[in-house]
């Protein structure tokens, strides 16, 4: 399954994609790649909080379903200078590229 990140951080948004067996692998795979020099106002423990974060969201029912919609789940992460990131997760099978002209 290929998963979309939607990362919401500091009046940005960060957009990536990563395949996985299951929503967890390609979150973890999401958050130790994601390239954290391009992400405005990160600090230097941004990643590190960012696994944490995830690390417990994992451990506390994982993301949240958006009711009424297939596929597509939402997290939000605090980090240590208590701004917040919102995370929106979308699962899409491989090769459905769509566009109608």
């Amino acid at each position: 399954m290929l998963y979309s990140f939607f990362l919401e951080y500091r009046g940005g948004t960060y957009i990536n994609q990563y395949s996985g067996q299951t929503m967890e692998e390609a979150l973890r795979v999401w958050a130790e790649s994601l390239p954290i020099e391009n992400v405005v106002g990160a600090s230097h423990s941004f990643r590190e909080t960012l696994v944490a974060e995830i690390d417990d969201t994992m451990k506390h029912n994982g993301p949240v379903s958006v009711s009424g919609l297939i596929n597509i789940w939402v997290c939000t992460f605090l980090f240590e200078d208590h701004s917040v990131g919102i995370l929106s997760i979308v699962a899409t099978e491989k090769g459905t590229n769509v566009c109608a002209t």
